[in-house]
């Protein structure tokens, strides 16, 4: 099965062979069916992205949900994004702590995004405004932005112009327009 994934892996990278991402899901799948972990990540990166199959996230789901159970962090974050979207918050809570505190970062964001506003846990700025900082640390521009707004309005951290603006130029550095906006609503942006 390790020998199948690395083929996958080969054929999707184009290392050794002709880059082909049908080639790459055949082996990918020849693989996950036999229970590895890391291959049944890549196979539901295969249906998620469209990548060697039509694209359908719903045949993406069992794999991610196999290699989750396996303690993958992304297939983690990517089985409660299925669960968040569906607007099924409880399951997708337990699913994005498991990939947060292995600190995928936009797992991070989205836990904080579900204590900012109460979705599937109990509304808490404090864990938000947590998990907002672990995903900025990393540099999530959208992370930045939210921490930084969670400091000029106190929620959840004592309000700090200072460090709302220190966040919020981080992520305008990274393009962000609602952390320009931000910036120049405090009269710092052009």
């Amino acid at each position: 099965a390790s020998a199948q994934n690395w083929l996958g892996f080969c054929y999707y990278f184009g290392r050794g062979v002709a880059k082909s991402r049908t080639e790459a899901a055949k082996w990918y799948r020849k693989s996950a069916e036999q229970g590895n972990g890391s291959a049944q990540e890549s196979l539901g990166d295969c249906y998620w992205e469209g990548e060697g199959f039509p694209k359908d996230r719903e045949k993406a789901y069992p794999w991610y949900l196999k290699a989750a159970e396996k303690g993958y962090k992304k297939s983690q974050y990517r089985v409660g994004l299925a669960h968040y979207n569906k607007k099924e918050y409880e399951k997708a809570v337990p699913w994005f702590r498991k990939s947060a505190e292995q600190g995928y970062v936009n797992a991070q964001f989205k836990l904080g995004g579900c204590y900012y506003f109460g979705y599937g846990v109990p509304k808490s700025l404090e864990k938000a405004a947590y998990w907002f900082k672990k995903a900025a640390e990393q540099g999530d521009a959208s992370a930045q932005y939210s921490l930084g707004s969670c400091y000029h309005l106190g929620y959840g951290v004592p309000k700090s112009r200072e460090k709302a603006v220190y966040w919020f130029k981080k992520a305008a550095e990274k393009g962000l327009q609602e952390a320009k906006d931000a910036l120049r609503a405090l009269g710092l942006g052009s």
